[in-house]
């Protein structure tokens, strides 16, 4: 049965390095925090061929400009669940915040912020204000009504006017339409006290702010947020900006569905942990040029392909889709990159019609297959 963690971060590397040149270019950054899972299923042991289920849950942080620009992966782990359904033991939060505080140490001249959400935020504000050099942080906190200290802060906010209105946009998510709606907007400095298992910790101060909907939609309560923040706040601006980059991280969910559309779930042997890291780690490489393509063929349709693929990577593409006698001197654009890869995968070509996530992976691993191929003859002309 699995359950040593698997640890994504040096399969990943070449990854996570390029992520932090980009990152540098930026003057801020999101680091946001999300998890999704994966089913596999293999056989338990020899004397028991059947195959049995296992969840792998994903928990990832992923890097975005402040408009929404995937900039690349940060920190990935992989934990197994015995079992659909049943509880993580704990939760690497810890891992993936160091692993931004190394981002920032690398980009001096980005502040990085850390978007994620949990039911105790006392822990993450602690663990954020031990040390100055640290990425800010941005949480939610779950639950705001029921627990402390969410529920004392939320009753002091609600207690205050609202400084002023807002506007949000909530992305598509699975059935449910982009959703766009106002709210009130309050925020104040706060006192977060300890949780009572932390009794001779002392109170943190941080930044909070509240967002309620305003004349909700068939809904009998309104959706509200409640977030805390170790970004300074001297304006009604900079609380509608925390919000703004809250919603932003709503565009993990997009990665995590093009994640699991492509993954390889005809796993390994879980013992076998080294070649499940390697498959694993190809699989959240590609779902990443696949997200980050899909994105930026609606932002930036007309910009040169070569801000996603690599110079061999397009010229092959053109010249293969084309079925052109040279490798071309211009790269497509990220629109027609992403209609020539889609047709590699399968994809119709109808007027008026963009191919999906899935086609588009499977593009990518032909140009992948294509490139290996073109790589080893060119090898061997050498030899």
């Amino acid at each position: 049965m699995p359950s040593q963690p698997i640890d994504l971060s040096l399969p990943l590397k070449e990854e996570i390095e390029a992520t932090a040149k980009r990152v540098a270019h930026y003057p801020i950054v999101l680091a946001v925090h999300g998890r999704t899972e994966l089913k596999y299923s293999f056989p338990v042991s020899i004397e028991e061929p059947d195959d049995e289920l296992f969840d792998l849950v994903i928990h990832d942080t992923l890097a975005f400009s402040c408009e929404g620009t995937p900039l690349g992966i940060v920190d990935a782990e992989g934990r197994w669940h015995t079992a659909p359904g049943s509880k993580m033991k704990s939760n690497p939060w810890q891992k993936r915040l160091e692993a931004v505080a190394r981002l920032q140490k690398d980009c001096t001249d980005t502040m990085v912020l850390n978007v994620t959400e949990r039911h105790d935020v006392y822990d993450l504000l602690e663990w954020t204000n031990e040390k100055a050099e640290r990425a800010h942080l941005l949480v939610r906190a779950l639950s705001p009504g029921k627990l402390q200290p969410q529920k004392q802060i939320r009753e002091h906010l609600l207690d205050l006017p609202y400084a002023g209105t807002a506007t949000m946009t909530l992305p598509p998510q699975h059935n449910r339409p982009a959703y766009t709606f106002n709210v009130y907007l309050r925020y104040d400095q706060v006192t977060v006290q300890p949780p009572p298992r932390h009794t001779q910790q002392k109170s943190i101060q941080a930044n909070a702010i509240h967002a309620i909907e305003m004349n909700p939609r068939s809904r009998s309560r309104p959706s509200e947020w409640l977030l805390l923040t170790t970004r300074p706040l001297d304006s009604f601006e900079a609380a509608g900006e925390c919000i703004e980059w809250y919603v932003e991280g709503f565009l993990t969910d997009a990665f995590h569905r093009a994640l699991k559309l492509g993954c390889n779930t005809d796993a390994p042997r879980p013992e076998e942990n080294g070649e499940l890291e390697s498959l694993l780690a190809g699989d959240m490489a590609t779902a990443w040029r696949v997200f980050t393509l899909t994105q930026l063929r609606h932002e930036v349709p007309d910009a040169p392909a070569s801000r996603i693929l690599e110079g061999l990577q397009w010229k092959l593409l053109v010249h293969y889709v084309n079925n052109t006698p040279a490798f071309p001197e211009e790269p497509p654009t990220i629109r027609q990159a992403a209609r020539m890869l889609g047709r590699m995968g399968g994809f119709m070509g109808r007027k008026n019609d963009d191919p999906g996530v899935q086609t588009i992976w499977y593009g990518l691993q032909r140009l992948d297959q294509l490139l290996l191929g073109f790589n080893l003859a060119r090898q061997a002309q050498t030899e």
